[in-house]
């Protein structure tokens, strides 16, 4: 019994310390406390491999893992394996020169990754799992702090939706001019009608140009501000962090400090996006099914 515990345990140890050095190859962290305490709770015996690993990727919140038959393509390395003589996991690395399989065992009794060359996997199982977890918002502190920011700029995005209406109406009015021409200009010649109709096209579109200029600077303004503010918070934590939280990779690093940047300019984009441009769709596909019937179709199946 007891020899049948420490097997388990070695087991165990072994899938914790392999999980580890995955992520590390695959540059994605994992406290190893979360990862101790979530194969403790899903490796029971009797569970397939495959099985245990779902659940396993199930409690980390990552993508499904997949079991290959064979490993034809080098790019999906690293991978993980299971080896059914030896019962233990490991890491199949990469292809070497001479175009043999390296792999990767970590040995208990000497505390270190030994490398073993693979000819075949007939005694293998082979598994591709990527330890990168999935995009939750509610879950994303920074998505929460560029959210909860945005909002506490309302006066601008209101404004902004404001001048997404008028430049979305003035649209409207411009396709309007082209019905007018054909209708009442070329049919008569009515050159006074044409004259009134372009200065009054010419007057709309020099107010759609000027509400462009004050959308992109209410744009410009209110990136600037949830900018001063964020900048300081997230150096703020990037400052209270510990030496060995940080990532190995200075690009790695400068990429993460960079990703709010991404996430702030979707936000104040999308927001009066949704407001103001997604309705205005449904405006003119209403007002063209009014107009040409069945040509609201076209825009329909490209939505």
């Amino acid at each position: 019994m007891t020899t049948n515990t420490n097997k388990s345990n070695d087991i165990k140890q072994i899938l914790l310390s392999t999980l580890q050095r995955l992520s590390q190859m695959q540059r994605s962290r994992f406290d190893r406390v979360e990862l101790q305490q979530v194969i403790e709770d899903e490796v029971k015996e009797g569970l397939a491999n495959f099985s245990i690993l779902q659940n396993i990727c199930q409690a980390l919140l990552v993508h499904k893992p997949k079991k290959l038959k064979s490993v034809d393509d080098p790019s999906l390395l690293p991978l993980l394996i299971f080896d059914n003589i030896g019962k233990k996991w490991g890491i199949l690395k990469t292809l070497n020169s001479k175009e043999q399989w390296i792999s990767e065992w970590f040995s208990i009794e000497q505390n270190t990754w030994l490398e073993v060359v693979i000819e075949d996997f007939n005694d293998y199982e082979i598994f591709s799992l990527k330890l990168k977890k999935k995009f939750d918002a509610n879950s994303s502190r920074i998505f929460q702090m560029v959210k909860s920011e945005l909002i506490r700029h309302k006066k601008w995005l209101i404004d902004a939706s404001v001048s997404g209406v008028l430049i979305n109406t003035v649209a409207v009015t411009s396709a309007f001019y082209s019905m007018q021409i054909y209708d009442r200009v070329v049919p008569t010649g009515a050159q006074q009608t044409l004259l009134v109709l372009t200065i009054g096209i010419l007057f709309i579109v020099g107010l759609e140009f000027v509400a462009k200029l004050v959308r992109a600077g209410l744009y410009e303004k209110l990136i600037e501000s949830v900018d001063r503010r964020l900048s300081r918070d997230v150096y703020k934590r990037f400052l209270s962090l510990r030496m060995d939280q940080l990532p190995k990779s200075v690009g790695s690093l400068a990429s993460q400090m960079r990703g709010y940047e991404s996430v702030r300019n979707f936000l104040s984009a999308i927001t009066t996006y949704l407001i103001v441009d997604v309705p205005f769709v449904l405006f003119y596909i209403a007002l063209i099914l009014l107009i040409g019937g069945y040509l609201a179709l076209v825009p329909v199946v490209f939505l």
